[in-house]
């Protein structure tokens, strides 16, 4: 399992998971964050950490997604993209 999968599998509300730059392959996020205290997936440089496929939220709450380029499409339900 890869460092994102790991740290993606166990987040915590308030988590900010930083991608380095890089190739990352599509996901599927399980975990929600809290009103107060959303769970953050942030590219350490924008643009830098590229998404090759989809990124399935689905159902998630209060999980943002900031400065990731994503090659494919953001599956959402209930999920805020920036």
């Amino acid at each position: 399992m890869d460092r994102f999968a790991n740290a993606a599998n166990n987040a915590q509300a308030g988590q900010i998971l930083l991608l380095d730059d890089g190739t990352y392959n599509t996901f599927t996020f399980g975990k929600d964050g809290t009103a107060a205290q959303p769970i953050v997936i942030r590219a350490a440089n924008t643009g830098g950490a590229i998404i090759n496929g989809d990124v399935r939220l689905d159902g998630r709450k209060y999980v943002l997604m900031s400065k990731l380029t994503v090659n494919g499409q953001i599956n959402s339900t209930a999920a805020t993209v920036s």
